[in-house]
């Protein structure tokens, strides 16, 4: 297995995810600053995720014309950027622009490095190598939540950004020395015309609509709550930042558990049980986080919560580099637009519905989704065999 590539792609997938959840437990605090309410600030979240996932469709193919090495690259220096313009923002019109800049790079990021790895190991490996990817991930996701809810303590929200800029920076210089496009790989110029036709041969792949279908719903149910985990705890326990973080960050937590078990649990179990067991014990998690009373209890309901959500999405995301060999690009990249147009819809219709709700029907709501999730990939998207 390409170990320096998994490296390389690994930290550039750092660069990117650490500015993902960064901002959810800092919600509460943002708001008190500019006097918004915490639905209004929860936008931020969709700030993000609508960019990225809107641009897929731009992004794949530019990835499979000029190598999607150089696009990872280039979109980790303007993300660095947006991070800096979010730190100075002036006021939250300001940061919500600035938010949209780091959503539409880092939508150039993640999903090329699974197209990279899809282009460079074979699929028997692939499933492992992902996770591989994954792991440092999701360690960003660590840092960016639970870091951000002690950092925020001290240096303020504006301190927080302007740290994930200047590790997204140094990140951006490393791949320059060690993220190497392909030698003697002939490209197709971009055009219109060449990326309609890697569309029209994704979608002639009749597993390509129930993923993307999954993944809209997937993005939308798992990451609906999470813009409002600190309110939540907030009018629970009155705790703040810090422990938001922490709970946010166990997310991440459980699924960098996942990476370094899922060669066993891919031989064990193959994919659709995997998907299956995965979703049923996240809904599970998430129902019972519902009528929590208690952060640190919550803490390992999303530690499990991360940890089943990996079963469920790592064997779609292997399917996802598997479409179409030529237009491999432009297939993760339709869905990382799935993916995170769900996240970039959940929310709002979280904070609309619960307003009118309450919290509790709608996390209870959205765990049924989610449980229903692995039943529903293993019916239409995925097949056992070993090794996926």
């Amino acid at each position: 297995m390409r170990l320096d590539l998994i490296f390389a792609l690994s930290l550039a997938g750092l660069g990117s995810n650490i500015a993902l959840r960064l901002v959810d437990p800092l919600v509460p605090t943002i708001a008190g600053e500019f006097g918004l309410s915490v639905t209004t600030v929860a936008t931020l979240a969709t700030a993000y995720a609508l960019p990225y996932a809107l641009f897929q469709p731009v992004l794949g193919p530019v990835g499979d014309a000029i190598g999607k090495a150089l696009l990872i690259r280039a979109s980790l220096v303007v993300l660095a950027c947006g991070l800096v313009m979010c730190a100075l923002a002036p006021n939250f019109p300001s940061l919500v622009a600035a938010r949209i800049i780091c959503g539409m790079a880092a939508g150039g990021i993640i999903p090329a490095a699974f197209a990279m790895i899809g282009d460079r190991i074979p699929m028997a490996d692939r499933q492992v190598a992902i996770s591989r990817l994954l792991l440092l991930i999701f360690i960003a996701q660590i840092a960016g939540a639970g870091g951000a809810g002690a950092l925020s303590t001290v240096f303020g929200w504006r301190g927080v950004l302007l740290s994930a800029a200047a590790v997204t920076a140094s990140v951006a210089a490393f791949t320059f020395t060690t993220l190497t496009p392909r030698e003697g790989v002939v490209r197709k110029k971009p055009s219109i015309s060449s990326a309609i036709a890697g569309y029209r041969e994704v979608f002639a792949n009749p597993q390509a609509v129930p993923l993307f279908l999954l993944a809209f719903l997937e993005g939308t149910a798992v990451f609906a709550t999470h813009p409002y985990v600190a309110s939540i705890l907030k009018a629970r326990e009155n705790v703040d930042a810090f422990e938001a973080g922490m709970v946010i960050g166990s997310f991440g937590v459980g699924a960098l558990g996942y990476t370094l078990v899922v060669k066993q649990l891919v031989a064990t179990l193959g994919p659709r049980r995997m998907a299956i067991i995965g979703a049923l014990f996240a809904g599970g998690a998430l129902a019972l986080f519902a009528f929590g009373r208690d952060w640190r209890i919550d803490c390992a309901l999303f530690f499990i919560f991360g940890f089943s959500f990996l079963m469920l999405h790592n064997p779609l995301q292997a399917v996802a580099t598997e479409l179409s060999a030529t237009a491999r690009g432009s297939s993760v990249a339709l869905f990382a637009l799935s993916l995170f147009l769900g996240q970039a819809v959940g929310p709002p219709i979280f904070g609309a519905a619960s307003f009118l709700a309450g919290n509790l029907p709608m996390i209870l709501a959205e765990a049924a989704i989610v449980a229903s999730l692995g039943v529903l990939a293993a019916r239409f998207v995925l097949v056992d065999r070993k090794k996926t």
